[in-house]
Formats: C-alpha cells, sequence, structure tokens
C-alpha cells in the first residue's frame, strides 16, 4: 500500500508541475502568414 500512495503523490505531484508549466508558458505568436488556395470542388453541395 506504500509503494501505491507514493506513485500516486509522484502522479500529482508531476501533474500540478505539468498545468504549472503550461499556465507559464508563453508561446510566441505566429509571425509567418500563411495563404492556402482551397478548390471550389472541394466544398460539395
Amino acid at each position: 500500500m506504500n509503494a501505491l500512495k507514493v506513485t500516486l503523490l509522484i502522479i500529482v505531484i508531476l501533474g500540478i508541475a505539468g498545468a504549472v508549466f503550461l499556465a507559464n508558458w508563453h508561446i510566441p505568436a505566429p509571425t509567418k502568414i500563411i495563404t492556402k488556395v482551397v478548390p471550389n470542388e472541394t466544398f460539395v453541395q
């Protein structure tokens, strides 16, 4: 039972650390404009 508690504690700590990391991670905005032409045949009515 002790090993189960330690394993769950490690999983909880890693989950909290991951959430804090994602909350504080400043992802840069895209700087390149991407233009894609979609043919009309794609939209079948």
